[in-house]
């Protein structure tokens, strides 16, 4: 295993399910010159099966609204393909007790809904792997790893 994967698997390790955010995706897919220092190996380990994450289907909804408003319906049903049969991803779907985590995380917290929904899988001992600094709000609930944070944590990317 390659440094940055052990040093990825090394601190996810001391979580139970890894909640993806939509960013993940983005940056992965689009082969992201910054942040693919990070997904590329987050995606090894994830393929590789040394770590297992989820998603909801709010990530697949927010992907295919950018190739749809490009007219872009092959891309879109690449997007639809990679999540629906990345090994070791779970694709949750929005349900009724996922929905009412995310109203209570919502009020409490005011953040925008569909990061609510994204957030609602996660527990105490999880964590949510993101790169937007506004959620971290909920770090009492859910702890919230950042990749920028990670980054530089690693030294990837300088």
């Amino acid at each position: 295993m390659a440094q940055p994967e052990k040093k990825i698997a090394s601190l996810l390790s001391g979580y139970g399910t890894i909640v993806m955010d939509t960013m993940m995706f983005i940056y992965e897919f689009q082969a992201h010159p910054r942040y693919g220092l990070f997904t590329r190996p987050f995606f090894r380990l994830l393929s590789g099966g040394k770590i297992r994450a989820l998603t909801t289907t709010i990530t697949l909804a927010e992907l295919l609204v950018h190739a749809y408003s490009q007219g872009d319906a092959r891309t879109a049903k690449i997007y639809r393909s990679r999540i629906a049969n990345y090994p070791n991803l779970t694709l949750r779907p929005i349900s009724s007790d996922l929905a009412d985590r995310a109203a209570e995380l919502r009020a409490k917290y005011k953040l925008p809904l569909p990061d609510c929904l994204q957030m609602s899988p996660a527990g105490d001992r999880d964590v949510f792997l993101t790169n937007d600094g506004d959620l971290s709000i909920v770090e009492k609930e859910i702890p919230v790893l950042l990749i920028d944070d990670i980054m530089q944590r690693f030294e990837l990317g300088g």
